[in-house]
């Protein structure tokens, strides 16, 4: 399945971050389309490409339509207006609109709000009526093909909503079996050697860039975990943080001897975090959002997407926590905010 999510400059971030990472650990492929086709840049600082402008988005080459919340609605009436017309393309054709918070905009000027009944914003409830509309407060409301909800809290029934009405596909190796069917990975190593369980979904592509420790991130990311594993996530969703463990999987050598991020200076890589380590393992301590069918919907993400999961372990303040500690040659470089973005000293 094709999705198409129209978005602009103050976008809702998670009400864009979620549907694209959860749709496309589903199968499915998902374009953002903004006005112009340039770079845009959510509430809280999340950035997306955009894959084309919405001037030349073609409806009919689209299975969904994701309208996020946020500010994108209103930028998007004004800077890109033929987004209506694709709205009311997709209704006409009875095609899912999956719509959060202020999205339902979009479809109030595109006229599909008549005798609907749908969740949005609070805010705008009296527009979703005006224009002939029945607002009802709840997460993941479906009426024939629009699926809405109120906000960015709603988002993990909006989404579940959302993949019950659209047709999960079935990726096969030839076989025709689905990946999904075929159970567990049988080159799996069962011999006690580690072997990824999962993939960590990011916004960055490049190491370049990208926040060096989750303290310094505000970005959303998705963590997905192998089918064969999800009974292990069992209860997670009562903790607030959880550790993970991952591959630093595009560290091709290592580095006894690294000039870190934070510094001028060579150290020991044993006194560091760089990513070129002889065992090239990472961890980072990220904030929990959500759990979801095998999916960890989390914050503070600092690794690159396509990351291999290793394990994850719940944060556990008193088990973690040290008062005092020293933190070495750190102490003179951890406030500097210049130092909080990786270069390409690591890059080949």
């Amino acid at each position: 399945m094709n999705a198409l999510a129209l978005a602009a400059d103050r976008f809702g971030d998670r009400s864009l971050s979620y549907p694209y990472y959860r749709l496309q650990e589903a199968g499915h492929t998902v374009d953002i389309a903004a006005p112009g086709g340039q770079p845009i840049t959510g509430r809280n600082g999340i950035d997306f490409e955009a894959d084309l402008p919405i001037s030349e988005a073609d409806a009919a080459a689209y299975d969904l339509l994701v309208l996020p919340g946020g500010y994108s609605s209103e930028a998007i009436r004004m800077q890109a207006p033929e987004a209506i017309d694709i709205v009311r393309s997709f209704d006409e054709r009875d095609k899912p609109i999956a719509s959060v918070c202020h999205g339902a905009q979009l479809l109030v000027s595109a006229g599909v709000v008549e005798g609907r009944r749908l969740a949005c914003h609070p805010s705008i409830k009296d527009d979703v009526e005006a224009a002939g509309g029945t607002f009802v407060n709840d997460a993941g409301v479906v009426d024939g093909n629009l699926i809405t909800a109120r906000d960015y809290s709603d988002v993990a029934d909006w989404l579940a909503a959302v993949l019950r009405e659209v047709t999960t596909p079935t990726t096969t190796d030839g076989s025709g079996v689905t990946a999904s069917a075929a159970g567990p990975d049988p080159t799996r190593s069962s011999n006690g050697s580690i072997q990824p369980i999962g993939t960590i979904h990011s916004p960055y592509t490049e190491e370049s860039g990208m926040p060096i420790q989750g303290a310094f991130s505000e970005a959303m990311g998705v963590v997905e975990v192998d089918p064969e594993y999800e009974p292990g996530l069992l209860d997670l969703a009562e903790f607030s943080h959880v550790v993970v463990l991952y591959q630093f999987h595009v560290a091709e050598d290592y580095d006894l001897q690294p000039q870190p991020f934070m510094e001028d200076e060579v150290h020991g890589v044993f006194a560091t975090r760089a990513p070129r380590r002889p065992n090239p393992l990472g961890m980072s301590v990220l904030e929990l959002e959500n759990v979801s069918d095998g999916s960890l919907f989390v914050s503070g993400v600092d690794v690159l997407d396509g990351t291999p999961l290793l394990d994850i372990k719940p944060f556990v303040p008193e088990f973690n926590g040290v008062e005092d500690a020293q933190i070495g040659w750190l102490e003179g470089a951890i406030d500097n905010e210049h130092r909080r973005t990786s270069d390409d000293r690591f890059v080949e």
